[in-house]
């Protein structure tokens, strides 16, 4: 299966946000909030974003989360809006980006969900809130599944796709690469000696494996198909799938003279050779053969409605940064990419909204999205899902009316 794209593009208006110079500097961020810093663990310090509000519509607090790429400043223009409504509103901003502190590690779904838990408790939010955009779904489910009890609800923001809550009927191509890679690596130490041919290939597929995965299994990334392509034009899958198949027949023949291979052990191995013959690979071939070159025009999609000139300038100083800054911000991407994990139970009441049907120049598979949407509404038992048509990714932004009357209903409808 595809995944859906999950970083919002760095806007063809960032080019538009004034230069450097003497203007520049007297600049002041005109959205109605206060800054300060929490510290979330040694040494790392998150820049939380206060909008205040009177909080007369619901008593719990909204904290909400940018995706991968942005700061909590995106939602400048958008949280005003609900704090008029009546709501207390907070941002933040994920290690490794802006004002925030940017450590070499801790990017995993569940580093950056202890990171916003330790945000509320340190400002001692009861029971708040969670909204997230894109990849900021991760950490609303990674808070929802281990602390249910800590949050009042979730909101996805074109955010309930298969880093916030996996389908095992679907499977996920990132997650399928790591399981498989985990299954050959076990494969690898079992093997005995003499079977240097079988060895080499498993070598083989492990390094073509691996230089998959490093583009982070995102068949959007345009570094992703060459790759795909490559490992399925090598016939490398189908000839270690003949070194299987010939190896547990080898097995099943006795040789003279050679000592009786345990029974535990032969059953340990033919379970996992039926398991990558039967599942494993035929599960990362079909992904494979799914992957299709993005077209230039499809990727990246531009997003609609305007975004806060705030988050336009922090994206214009990224591009201008040194090359150590800007390696810095990469390698944070990166991890955050590399540190998706699996969620599957969610019992908090969550509202996700998907931005479906597609808008005709926004890249990814709509076939697939419409159905990890189906399997959302499905898996989660406590979930309002909206399909907003022709939406962008940002979609707080290309359909701000639209969004704020689902959150505000939603939020006044929570115990």
């Amino acid at each position: 299966m595809k995944i859906r794209a999950t970083i919002p593009a760095i806007l063809a208006g960032a080019l538009l946000a004034p230069q450097s110079g003497a203007g520049q500097s007297e600049w002041r961020d005109p959205s109605p909030h206060t800054v300060q810093f929490v510290a979330v663990d040694e040494n790392i310090r998150l820049e939380v974003l206060d909008w205040g509000g009177s909080g007369t519509v619901n008593p719990r607090s909204l904290v909400l989360l940018a995706g991968l790429g942005n700061t909590a400043h995106v939602f400048d223009g958008f949280a005003p809006k609900l704090t008029a409504a009546g709501f207390h509103v907070y941002g933040i901003t994920r290690r490794g980006y802006g004002a925030s502190s940017a450590p070499e590690f801790g990017y995993s779904a569940d580093r950056l969900g202890d990171d916003v838990l330790a945000v509320i408790d340190a400002l001692k939010l009861e029971r708040p809130v969670l909204a997230g955009n894109g990849l900021a779904g991760e950490e609303l489910s990674s808070v929802g599944a281990r602390h249910p009890e800590k949050v009042a609800g979730l909101i996805y923001l074109d955010a309930a796709y298969s880093y916030a809550f996996f389908d095992h009927t679907r499977g996920d191509l990132f997650f399928d690469l790591i399981e498989l890679e985990r299954k050959l690596a076990q494969l690898y130490l079992m093997l005995p000696p003499g079977t240097s041919v079988f060895k080499k290939d498993l070598a083989d597929l492990r390094k073509e494996l691996t230089e998959l995965q490093s583009s982070n299994g995102m068949p959007e990334d345009p570094r992703f198909a060459p790759p795909a392509r490559k490992l399925l034009e090598s016939n490398l899958l189908a000839r270690f799938k003949k070194d299987l198949e010939e190896e547990e027949q080898a097995k099943s023949r006795p040789t003279e003279g050679a000592k009786p291979e345990p029974a535990k052990r032969a059953q340990e191995r033919k379970r996992m050779f039926d398991d990558l013959l039967q599942t494993g690979l035929p599960g990362i071939e079909k992904d494979l053969r799914a992957v299709r070159e993005t077209p230039s025009h499809m990727a990246p999609a531009q997003t609609q409605g305007s975004v806060p000139e705030a988050e336009l300038r922090l994206q214009q100083e990224a591009k201008l940064q040194p090359k150590t800054q800007a390696k810095t911000a990469d390698r944070a991407r990166q991890a955050i990419l590399q540190g998706r994990q699996k969620y599957t139970h969610l019992r908090v009441p969550a509202l996700a909204i998907y931005c479906l049907p597609h808008s005709p120049d926004e890249g990814g598979d709509e076939a697939d999205d419409e159905a990890q949407a189906k399997a959302f509404e499905k898996g989660v038992p406590m979930a309002r899902v909206v399909r907003l048509a022709h939406a962008s990714r940002m979609v707080f932004l290309s359909n701000e009316a639209d969004v704020l009357r689902e959150m505000i209903a939603f939020l006044g409808g929570l115990k």
